[in-house]
């Protein structure tokens, strides 16, 4: 039983580090490189790409220092990486530790698979199952650690977690058997080319299935119930590569053909179906399990010594999940000629091209008695549940007391910082020290792949132990969050005018009593982003003012992207609206880019039956927005 469970340890704990690094190695090259050095969109693809193009040296290093060397060089250095990378926070450094990680992971994956050919008849089961169970225990070490990552997590018990990974890693390493350097350790090139459906199977993956805080907005369930839907799902997937290594013989074209199709439709339709989406991602997992068997087995057989066919289809699977999210990403800055909710459906369909292509000349194989290790992902399910009943009650609010209220806009950018690092810490220390009793946020995430992974949503709302309400805008886990320590009677939400710019923008409003005789409408707004683009925001803004009517007991704040004197600021004071920094704050009240401050552009508005004081702007790196704060009573 011991020595089943070590042939576990290596894959599994790769495939955890290697996630870890890669969400690192996104979230640094979008929010450092981009937003802090100010490098331009097109300009990250040499450092993302000269990254992922390193993975074709594994051939090369596989030949020169052979296989044992070639795994601890790889898989070693990821270790010895990412436990470095855990005990800084130097968003410079991130940078350069998680390219250098990055690259040493993505030259693992081949070299593993040749070591799995050339020290068993056929490497598929642990090559599979591996890969699938990091992933399950990827997500349930970041749902243990309250949905943030641990790479963004600083403090001892996180730095002692990831020693203990790397620990293990190298540990795993040391035991691996030594190949016979004649041993065949490549495929052929038709068992090598299906290869390329990692970047597929890892796109889904990362994008939907392996994201509690999306499906929970797809479905509208909490985030326990979601965390513990996507661990069964992982359950689910591993299931399907047993039931594929169980059942050789469904390996058939047709099947692969509807299962493609059917990956197609699930994610076509997920965004419309409620909660059916549950039952559809479920399916999926096992369908996307059955498919990494299928992949799996064939890629196996070896039929020669080196590591060219397979040091190349690896490698140009990795390229394509690169491509992939950053043609994703990158439709938000720049047109594209194509819809961005094209790419997940297109990339279930090639998933199902290069499945019914992995069934032309296949063997059925032997069965190989590596052990069955579905039981570990039934383990791991229990995480969501221990994670539930120790998570305690959700934040419940303070009743009113009739006194003036404290109200704060934010927008927290992701909760990555001035200088470019993710610390949601920050964000929250802002808004505990500040007093605020309704906290309108803009540019929050729920498990958003390029934002670090985090559900922001449900950690705020937990560490701050203030109720939350949440509304998608771009995507349905990106958007607008209203936290309130007071009662909230009613929400909803609504859009505003694309017309023609390529983010999604929107309004959330809720209705709070604050011991008043008419609760308070708070309305959190997020306008269009680029400076000199009045026309669109004087598109949006009436918008707002329709919904808002004149109602009294009235707040309209967020990120305007507007500075005072702008046509469409106007627009709101000639409605009657009354700005809170222009009837009691001092100074220029900028918000924008702590580094250098040159503009106001996060507003406070009220209607004219209620008065502000006190308001400040609260200095601090922990976004690339300043907060205002102010004081709101009812006037008598």
């Amino acid at each position: 039983m011991a020595e089943r469970l070590r042939r576990w340890v290596l894959p599994i704990l790769m495939v955890t580090m290697g996630m870890q690094l890669l969400r690192l190695f996104i979230g640094s090259l979008t929010w450092y490189l981009r937003d802090t050095a100010g490098l331009s969109a097109t300009s990250l693809a040499p450092y993302a790409f000269g990254t992922f193009l390193i993975a074709l040296l594994a051939p090369l290093l596989w030949r020169l220092a052979g296989p044992r060397l070639a795994l601890w060089v790889s898989a070693g250095g990821v270790a010895i990486l990412r436990l470095v990378e855990q005990a800084g926070t130097e968003p410079a450094l991130d940078l350069w530790l998680s390219m250098a990680g990055m690259a040493a992971f993505l030259l693992y994956l081949p070299t593993f698979l040749g070591q799995l050919r050339a020290t068993t008849a056929t490497g598929g089961p642990r090559w599979a199952y591996g890969f699938a169970l990091g992933l399950a225990f990827d997500t349930a070490l970041r749902g243990t650690f309250g949905s943030v990552d641990l790479t963004w997590i600083a403090g001892t018990v996180p730095l002692l977690v990831t020693a203990l990974i790397s620990a293990l890693t190298l540990w795993a390493v040391w035991k691996e058997p030594v190949p016979d350097p004649e041993a065949s350790s490549e495929t052929t090139w038709s068992g090598a080319i299906p290869l390329i459906a990692i970047g597929a199977f890892l796109l889904l993956e990362l994008l939907i299935f392996q994201s509690p805080g999306l499906l929970g907005e797809l479905s509208g369930i909490g985030p326990s119930a979601a965390f513990l839907i996507v661990m069964i799902g992982n359950l689910l997937l591993v299931m399907g590569i047993f039931y594929g290594f169980a059942r050789p013989e469904t390996f058939r074209a047709t099947l692969a053909l509807a299962a493609g199709a059917y990956l197609v439709l699930a994610i076509v339709t997920a965004s419309q179906a409620g909660i059916v989406v549950l039952l559809t991602a479920a399916v999926s997992q096992f369908v996307l399990g059955w498919g990494w068997a299928l992949l799996s087995v064939r890629s196996s057989p070896a039929v020669r010594t080196g590591l060219t066919r397979t040091g190349v289809m690896l490698p140009l699977g990795t390229l394509l999940f690169l491509v992939l999210v950053f043609a994703f990403y990158i439709s938000l800055d720049i047109a594209l000629p194509f819809p961005r909710t094209a790419i997940p459906p297109a990339t279930a369909g090639l998933f199902g091209l290069l499945l019914l292509l992995a069934t032309r000349g296949l063997q059925v194989p032997t069965t190989e008695g590596d052990g069955n290790p579905v039981w570990i992902a039934g383990v791991l399910v229990a995480v969501p549940l221990l994670a539930w009943i120790l998570a305690g009650p959700t934040p419940a609010p303070s009743p009113p007391t009739g006194a003036p209220v404290k109200v704060m806009t934010y927008n927290i950018h992701s909760a990555f910082g001035s200088l470019g690092r993710h610390d949601p810490e920050a964000i929250a220390q802002v808004i505990e020290d500040s007093g605020a009793q309704v906290v309108a946020l803009q540019e929050i995430t729920r498990d958003r792949l390029v934002d670090g992974a985090s559900d922001l949503v449900t950690w705020l709302s937990r560490r701050l132990d203030m109720p939350i309400v949440f509304n998608g805008t771009e995507e349905p886990h990106w958007g607008n969050a209203i936290l309130s320590s007071l009662p909230i009677l009613a929400h909803g939400s609504g859009e505003l005018p694309r017309d023609g710019t390529l983010i999604g923008r929107g309004y959330t409003w809720a209705k709070i009593d604050i011991g008043a005789r008419d609760p308070l409408l708070v309305v959190n707004a997020h306008l269009h982003q680029i400076p000199d683009h009045h026309d669109i925001r004087l598109v949006q803004v009436p918008v707002l003012l329709k919904f808002w009517g004149g109602q009294p007991n009235t707040i309209l704040l967020g990120d305007m992207n507007a500075v005072p004197g702008s046509p469409e600021m106007e627009l709101l004071s000639a409605a009657g609206l009354v700005d809170s920094w222009s009837e009691s704050g001092e100074g220029d009240g900028f918000t924008s880019r702590p580094l250098d401050l040159q503009r106001r552009i996060d507003w406070i508005w009220h209607s004219a039956d209620l008065s502000g004081n006190q308001v400040e702007v609260i200095q601090s790196l922990a976004s690339d927005h300043l907060p205002v704060v102010v004081q709101i009573a009812v006037t008598p």
